[in-house]
């Protein structure tokens, strides 16, 4: 009976032993290779982030480098065309050429320069303005020049006109002579028409030339004083001129019809001419002889006895 119940305590203590948890082993490698796992991966994760913001700060610098000198660089494009501006005025046709030449330049330099500076200019109002500035400011330069050179030929052309006007004459006076003559017979109608053609391309030169040299006067009123001699020989031949565009071929007898028509008006005037000196001489006959009768009234009222 005791061996029994020994051999019963012996196995529920051996089952009890079956039954408790097992301790676990302890791996002492393994908690130190996690520890330099998570060091790495946080020390990483710090690398990326301080690199990020040192490439986004050097970013920035890099930014705001390429704005200065940009902006910069137009400014001082801007300068040198508004320094050209100011001495427009004071310049002959010849500085005014190199000004030209200038502005080219400038603009061309300014070109390349801003070609590889697009999408920086893009991207900021500053300097989108200044580029706006920069474009106005060569069109006002280039402006200026046209109008001083417009001023400079108009002085040129009033001294082209004074010297060239006086021996126009002449040439008009020969082109209305062969007008005349070409008048006289029909076959000769096309060369009639080749000498009106030739006189009215020649007065259209000189209308240019004299209305260029009109405007002279706005900018240079000293010249007034020169402008009624070249004013006259401009009418003179603008008067030939018209008479020669209005010749046409008139046959002989239209051509006797006009002469005496001439003469008849000659002698109208004439006649009229003579009728005004016969009353001019009546009426000075009249004056000295009512003078003359005054004169012996005076002396007869001397010769009458007084009461």
């Amino acid at each position: 009976m005791r061996r029994f119940l020994f051999i019963a305590y012996l196995l529920a203590f051996v089952a009890l032993l079956a039954m408790a948890p097992q301790p676990q082993r302890q791996q002492p490698q393994q908690p130190q290779q996690d520890s330099e796992e998570d060091f790495q991966e946080d020390f990483q994760e710090d690398s990326e982030e301080d690199l990020q913001e040192d490439l986004s700060t050097e970013e920035g610098s890099a930014e705001s480098e390429d704005f200065v000198i940009t902006s910069e660089k137009i400014l001082e494009y801007i300068r040198e065309l508004s320094l050209l501006e100011q001495n427009i005025p004071m310049g002959s046709k010849k500085k005014l050429d190199a000004m030209e030449k200038q502005v080219e330049q400038a603009e061309m330099r300014y070109q390349i320069f801003t070609t590889s500076r697009q999408s920086i200019i893009a991207e900021d109002d500053s300097l989108l303005n200044l580029a706006a500035q920069f474009a106005q400011t060569k069109q006002a330069v280039t402006d200026s020049i046209k109008s001083q050179k417009a001023k400079l030929k108009t002085k040129d052309d009033f001294e082209l006109a004074l010297q060239l006007f006086p021996t126009q004459k002449p040439v008009f006076d020969k082109l209305r002579k062969q007008a005349k003559h070409n008048t006289q017979q029909k076959e000769q109608a096309p060369a009639l028409k080749q000498v009106q053609t030739k006189a009215q391309q020649q007065f259209d030169e000189l209308d240019k030339t004299f209305q260029s040299a009109t405007k002279a006067l706005a900018y240079y009123p000293e010249l007034s004083k020169k402008y009624d001699a070249l004013e006259a020989n401009y009418i003179a031949i603008q008067d030939i001129n018209v008479e020669i565009q209005a010749m046409v071929y008139k046959p002989l007898i239209q051509r006797a019809k006009d002469w005496l028509l001439c003469l008849a008006a000659v002698g109208i005037i004439l006649m009229f001419l003579n009728m005004v000196v016969s009353k001019l001489k009546g009426a000075i006959q009249m004056r000295k002889q009512l003078k003359l009768n005054k004169k012996m009234l005076a002396r007869q009222k001397e010769y009458l006895p007084k009461i």
